[in-house]
């Protein structure tokens, strides 16, 4: 069977360089599946792509940090589920990174 779409994904930006991501899947297929989140800063071209992590018989709740952020931007991000039967993405969301300044007192060494 095609691998199930992943649900209720959710992003939790935890500094301003790095953001999780977690989502849950309702069964894995008989086939081993694979979760990639794609990403970046361009919805319409999400051109970063986080590691994979394989799909567990008996766990549904997944998630991933992204690393490396660019501060004070908007990310757009979807899940990928891929088994050998082949891929099906989820809906596109959006999280802020918020600006460097408000986590440190000197924000010259952003400019």
């Amino acid at each position: 069977a095609s691998p199930q779409a992943a649900t209720s994904i959710g992003s939790n930006v935890t500094s301003f360089s790095a953001a999780t991501i977690s989502w849950s899947v309702s069964r894995v297929a008989y086939t081993s599946e694979t979760y990639t989140v794609m990403y970046g800063t361009n919805r319409i071209n999400l051109d970063q792509r986080s590691a994979s992590i394989r799909g567990v018989t008996g766990v549904s709740a997944y998630s991933i940090e992204l690393t490396q952020l660019e501060h004070a931007a908007i990310y757009y991000f979807q899940v990928e589920s891929t088994n050998t039967i082949g891929t099906t993405r989820s809906e596109i969301r959006s999280f802020e990174v918020q600006n460097a300044c408000k986590f440190h007192i000197n924000c010259l060494q952003f400019t």
